[in-house]
């Protein structure tokens, strides 16, 4: 038995003990004679010995971390407005649930008070007995404690409203439903779905939607308001803007919170509102199509929409 190898040429090793040395890599670590180099097959641990018989090891360069992190980064670039969009949409579809279960609630709510589609005034819509998380849009935040009293809302904040106490939400009512002469129904009777009203095209009349405040009454005149992110902006007591308070951008058009200030109204309307309707069903609506759905009793829809 060979206890070690050192000093060794291949030349002198008997050639019966070759494959025994070879198969044990012995037979590689022995020099060749009179050549003086290092062995052939050096062990990692040697390989990693600097000239003063320390050892080295390799780590990243400079550039290599630079490009590690240009690649992540170009990856969360890529990645982060996927999430955003994914995020945006799940918030839709849940505002949607939202105003369908509200649009179900109604009818019920109508019904048992001996109305068609119509609310009685006396109680509201929003006197149901339903959990308030259901009138507000998870895309809208609620204003900060302590609420301020009888506040508009935004693209992308609840409105407030405190007559009845305090009380906050995302979506608003169409007023021509409440079967009463209140507001803008006071000089327009003849637009009020009353208590004994058909509706000849249920399809296509909203009963809530998206909105900056609880309630409103459209016109076919009424043209949007340029602040997609405000719509018709602070409450003005005694007004009623009417289509302004639900021309919003709080769904199909990015980040509500990004909305434009000063929308050219020429232009076709950006994004979209969820509704329930007064057939029962509930869907997304271009705001660029709001003024060919049927508001009140006798609407007749523009041929242009009002700029």
């Amino acid at each position: 038995m060979i206890r070690s190898t050192a000093g060794l040429g291949r030349s002198k090793v008997p050639k019966a003990m070759i494959p025994a040395l070879s198969k044990t890599g012995l037979y590689s670590q022995i020099a060749a004679p009179g050549d003086g180099r290092a062995p052939e097959n050096l062990g990692r641990r040697d390989k990693l010995m600097n000239n003063n018989g320390r050892r080295h090891f390799r780590a990243f360069t400079l550039i290599e971390l630079l490009v590690v992190i240009a690649i992540i980064g170009i990856l969360a670039a890529l990645t982060v407005p996927v999430l955003a969009a994914a995020k945006r949409k799940a918030q839709q579809i849940h505002c949607l649930s939202n105003i369908r279960q509200l649009g179900i609630g109604g009818h019920l709510f109508a019904n048992d008070n001996g109305y068609d589609h119509a609310y009685p005034i006396t109680g509201g819509w929003t006197n149901h007995d339903m959990p308030q998380t259901l009138f507000i849009c998870p895309s809208t935040r609620e204003q900060k404690l302590p609420y301020p009293m009888n506040t508009a809302g935004t693209a992308d904040l609840c409105w407030v409203w405190d007559k009845n106490g305090t009380f906050t939400g995302s979506y608003a009512a169409n007023g021509w439903l409440y079967g009463s002469t209140i507001g803008p129904a006071i000089d327009n009777k003849n637009f009020i779905f009353g208590k004994n009203s058909t509706t000849d095209h249920p399809a296509e009349t909203p009963m809530h939607c998206d909105a900056i405040w609880r309630n409103f009454w459209p016109l076919e005149t009424d043209p949007p308001s340029p602040d997609l992110y405000a719509g018709a902006g602070p409450l003005i007591p005694g007004t009623y803007p009417g289509m302004p308070q639900c021309t919003i951008l709080r769904h199909g058009g990015g980040n509500p919170g990004s909305a434009p200030r000063n929308f050219d109204t020429k232009q076709r309307l950006p994004g979209s509102l969820n509704m329930s309707f007064a057939d029962g069903h509930a869907g997304a609506e271009k705001l660029e199509n709001l003024w060919k759905l049927y508001w009140h009793k006798d609407w007749i829809s523009p041929a242009v929409r009002p700029q």
